[in-house]
């Protein structure tokens, strides 16, 4: 299963504190928005992301987990990555 959110659109991820998990792919359009939990853990699925991400203060990137931002000159929603 997989997500795409488009331009001008906002998904929120609001996992329960025993699956903390999502369990499908998500694609955000430039001017989309992610909304997330303040851990976010993306294992066995993949997110690529042009647009905002918001909420994320821990990401965690397990087995076959894959996050991809691209930053397009609008995206100031992410300040530091520490892998």
């Amino acid at each position: 299963m997989f997500n795409m959110t488009g331009p001008y659109q906002k998904i929120s991820t609001s996992l329960p504190a025993d699956s903390p998990e999502l369990q499908f792919g998500l694609f955000v359009y430039e001017l989309g928005t992610m909304l997330a939990e303040k851990t976010l853990t993306v294992k066995g699925i993949t997110i690529e992301n042009e647009g905002k991400l918001s909420g994320i203060e821990h990401l965690v990137i397990g087995p076959k987990g894959v996050i991809i931002l691209r930053y397009n000159g609008r995206n100031q929603s992410v300040h530091n990555v520490l892998v």
